[in-house]
């Protein structure tokens, strides 16, 4: 996946590690577009209406980091666009960009 800055979305810090995403609810289907801004853009299937575009986020992450949703928290930007999430499973931040497709060898 293209990162348009070379600025990981992906921090830790604190015990946990948190991450920078951007979402667009109501797309089509639900995936990863690319990494601007420092952030992970997502395209969410789901609506932003009563916490369902937030709940398709977690899930979605969950699916893709092969961990349970309760692992995963939206700590900032409940209703923005701009979200920062905490995951609070014990993993390394390269397996999180590499489940992510964020990692410089899915590239090569």
């Amino acid at each position: 996946m293209k990162n348009s800055e070379n600025v990981s979305p992906v921090n830790i810090g604190n015990g946990s590690i948190t991450i920078s995403v951007r979402v667009s609810p109501n797309a089509g289907r639900t995936s990863i577009k690319e990494v601007y801004n420092g952030a992970i853009k997502i395209a969410l299937a789901a609506p932003p209406v009563d916490g369902a575009a937030n709940s398709a986020l977690i899930a979605y992450l969950a699916k893709k980091l092969k961990m349970k949703k309760k692992s995963i928290t939206i700590v900032s930007g409940q209703s923005s666009r701009n979200k920062k999430v905490r995951i609070t499973e014990t993993v390394d931040a390269k397996f999180i960009e590499k489940q992510l497709g964020l990692s410089e060898e899915q590239e090569k």
